[in-house]
């Protein structure tokens, strides 16, 4: 079992992460700044009228296309949705905006709604660090986002979404000025000043909760279209990072149906930790469930916390809520001894699958996505 001395213990950090998920964690900030570069030296949208925008995209590759539809909900008359899949909804037509987010390029399931889309007719972008889907891309005159390879993909959510999200308001399609840009730059600055791994256990609030999560079974709660797709990151984040079982569910859905879950023999109740993902926007009666919700299980399960969003912005809010939870995950590695890069039962699986899977990315750089 570790603790805070393992978590301030730089040598312990260099045994156990030896592919440098921390360091990937530690230049998130610039990762940000890079890929608003990177967004505004891309390949321009396709002039159309658009009904509907998809994201087609799987594991890390799809956690920040999450965010991007919460946050089209909020800025946006048209819907967006979230494609994990092989094909898109019959509804998908020539009027779709269709966004094909694979980092390797190589995603069987991505690659597949690439084909189904370009049969629909409806006009689609890609983002990919290379592989097929970036080639493909390229073949046909689409609109493309070439970004950096290298990193795991949930390591790389900022180069996968921030693209989409300054191309979709280039286009009118939803609302993110400049100011907001900005801003979120140095919320996350002012977060890796608050987490990193080079801020002590005793003050680093991220360490605290992951010495509070250790030997549980983690089930994170959001609110619905608001942080429900921040606690879905936190989930992945624990599953990939720490390989931890993790779960997660948002309110007020979960007061109808897994509250109950309080029932549990006392034995598993007592190994079950509840962390609430809260922000200023949710809704009052939300934040009344938040409240009484904590209460119910407090008294029942052996750990209840909270997480708040900081920020002045909403996205800048649940991107570091995200930020957030992937050093939580990562510090739980940490406390495991567990490496927290590779991602083997994934590529295992990839493997096992054959056919069209033999050609997604296996290696350091591609695994969950």
């Amino acid at each position: 079992m570790g603790s805070e001395a393992t978590l301030d213990d730089p040598k312990h950090y260099e045994k156990t992460d030896p592919g440098g998920i921390g360091a990937s964690l530690a230049d998130l900030p610039d990762q940000y700044a890079k890929a608003l570069f990177i967004a505004a030296n891309g390949r321009a949208l396709p002039a159309s009228a658009y009904d509907r925008v998809f994201f087609c995209g799987m594991g890390g590759s799809a956690l920040g296309a999450d965010l991007l539809c919460n946050f089209a909900g909020t800025r946006s008359a048209i819907p967006f949705q979230v494609v994990r899949g092989y094909k898109l909804p019959a509804y998908a037509g020539k009027g779709s905006l269709v966004f094909l987010v694979s980092y390797s390029g190589e995603t069987e399931e991505t690659l597949s709604c690439y084909r189904h889309a370009k049969a629909l007719g409806a006009k689609t972008v890609a983002i990919a660090s290379g592989g097929a889907l970036l080639a493909r891309a390229k073949e046909n005159w689409d609109a493309f986002f070439h970004v950096p390879g290298g990193l795991q993909p949930r390591m790389a959510t900022f180069y996968l979404s921030v693209p989409a999200l300054l191309a979709l308001a280039d286009a009118s399609l939803l609302r993110w000025d400049d100011a907001e840009k900005v801003q979120i730059y140095l919320d996350l600055l002012a977060m890796e000043g608050k987490i990193g791994m080079a801020v002590p256990s005793a003050e680093n609030p991220a360490k605290q909760m992951a010495l509070a999560l250790q030997d549980k079974i983690v089930v994170v709660w959001g609110s619905e279209g608001l942080t429900d797709t921040v606690a879905r990151s936190w989930k992945n984040q624990i599953n990939e990072n720490a390989k931890a079982a993790a779960w997660y569910n948002a309110v007020p859905e979960a007061d109808h149906n897994e509250i109950a879950a309080t029932a549990a023999p006392a034995s598993l109740a007592g190994d079950i930790a509840l962390v609430l993902l809260r922000d200023v926007a949710e809704h009052p009666r939300i934040a009344k469930r938040f409240a009484a919700s904590a209460a119910v299980l407090a008294k029942r399960f052996g750990v209840v916390l909270e997480h708040r969003a900081e920020g002045e912005t909403l996205f800048g809010r649940l991107w570091g809520q995200m930020v957030f939870g992937n050093y939580v995950s990562y510090y739980l590695s940490l406390l495991y001894g567990v490496d927290p890069q590779p991602v083997r039962d994934i590529q295992s699986l990839k493997r096992a699958l054959g056919g069209d899977a033999a050609t997604d990315t296996v290696g350091a750089a591609g695994g969950d996505g």
